[in-house]
């Protein structure tokens, strides 16, 4: 059975697998997945490769690019979408959502109990099958004021 690799065994420790089910985590996929992993805040495409390099200096903006589109496809990191701006990426797969300020693109992440299934209307509830909720809070940061 495949496990999200951004969740934590009971020690702790992220484990990713290299091969579940067909799924093969290759060097360079592995190298941006642990590169994100180890970013603080939400990184673009541009800043997981430049990190990246470090790791693995012949790692090209390209091979950035399809890495992320396949963990992003298959489970391992999730994009931020954002309007008029690059995709900011998350390897942080627990729930959660964003705050995103308007003036300086900074993302916070606020705990998923703030807004579930749960405190959806019970029209939507009754009358869809709710697979998820990603809240994306517009505002201007404490900085920005």
């Amino acid at each position: 059975m495949w496990q999200n690799p951004s969740m934590p065994n009971s020690d702790g420790v992220v484990r990713v697998p290299r091969r579940q089910k067909g799924i093969v985590l290759t060097p360079q996929r592995l190298c941006v997945y642990e590169t994100l992993s180890g970013m603080t805040g939400h990184p673009n495409i541009e800043e997981v490769h430049r990190s990246a390099l470090k790791k693995m200096p012949t790692l090209s903006l390209n091979t950035v690019y399809s890495a992320l589109s396949w963990l992003e496809g298959n489970g391992f990191v999730s994009a931020v979408p954002l309007r008029g701006a690059p995709k900011r990426y998350d390897s942080v797969m627990t729930g959660h959502h964003h705050l995103i300020c308007v003036k300086c693109g900074k993302i916070t992440d606020i705990s998923d109990d703030v807004f579930s299934e749960k405190s959806l209307p019970s029209k939507i509830r009754k009358n869809h099958s709710v697979l998820g909720v990603d809240v994306i809070v517009k505002t201007v940061c404490g900085e920005c004021k």
